[in-house]
């Protein structure tokens, strides 16, 4: 049996909400992620049962593979699931198969459903964005041995030195300044 046949047997038992024939795809030891959750959600059989009992109580839940992709051991589905909420729910599925049993799934929403977004202060970087270089300081530089005071640079604005900005916390700017060995 391929790791496809697994999870292909999974989602057949999911749809029918048969709690029995879909626990029974997966090993005692499963792990469940919601990434980027660095822990799992769920984690082994019986907490599996409790969470999808909950789930296949849903008239109308079913799930669609709108794209598959099997390589080895992984199989990376893209379903279309409805019954959870409104509207239907795009989620991004990566089932580790060992053996004739699911392992591990990691589960990618390209949002989060019904959860807020960090604040700016908390957020690394903006979504979808790679967050600015940060410019070398004297600690990270070992050409730049000895800062000195930004008013000090402006005093001094015409012999040979270096200067780098940075904005903090509150959005103020504050000057790196150094004279090279």
């Amino acid at each position: 049996m391929t790791a496809s046949d697994v999870v292909q047997r999974q989602l057949e038992a999911y749809n029918a909400r048969d709690l029995e024939a879909f626990a029974a795809t997966y090993s005692d030891e499963v792990r469940l992620y919601r990434m980027p959750a660095p822990e799992p959600t769920t984690s082994g059989k019986a907490q599996l049962r409790e969470v999808y009992r909950q789930r296949f109580a849903s008239p109308s839940l079913h799930a669609e593979i709108v794209m598959r992709i099997a390589i080895g051991n992984k199989v990376i589905d893209h379903e279309r699931v409805v019954g959870i909420r409104e509207q239907p729910v795009e989620v991004v599925a990566v089932y580790e198969v060992e053996g004739e049993h699911i392992h591990t799934v990691w589960f990618f929403y390209p949002e989060n459903p019904g959860r807020r977004s960090q604040p700016s202060s908390q957020a690394s970087h903006s979504p979808g964005r790679f967050p600015r270089p940060r410019p070398p300081g004297p600690t990270t530089n070992p050409q730049m041995p000895r800062p000195i005071s930004a008013r000090r640079c402006r005093q001094a604005a015409t012999r040979r030195h270096r200067c780098s900005w940075s904005s903090g916390q509150t959005g103020a700017a504050t000057a790196r300044c150094w004279t090279p060995p």
